[in-house]
């Protein structure tokens, strides 16, 4: 991760009554797990939903639709001792 960098990202909820479909991770140096819907980086010049739909076609294998914009959240985070923004 690079710092002083913005590193945008669409995420994807699914969800299923209460439940959302999340993937698992894990911070070496912190030594904890987290949680995070699907999704992955906009490349430069590509609109979200595009890119939401790659991601989802690169992670799961499946073709995505309907989708609809909830909202943005911006995250400042330390990840594996490096801020991320």
């Amino acid at each position: 991760m690079q710092q002083s960098r913005i590193r945008p990202l669409a995420i994807c909820v699914f969800r299923k009554g209460e439940r959302i479909l999340v993937a698992e991770g894990y911070d070496r140096v912190k030594g904890e797990r987290f949680y995070r819907p699907l999704g992955g980086a906009i490349k430069f010049g590509e609109y979200a939903p595009v890119a939401l739909s790659r991601e989802i076609q690169e992670e799961l294998g499946v073709e995505i639709s309907d989708l609809r914009y909830l909202g943005t959240l911006e995250n400042l985070f330390t990840y594996e001792g490096q801020q991320g923004h």
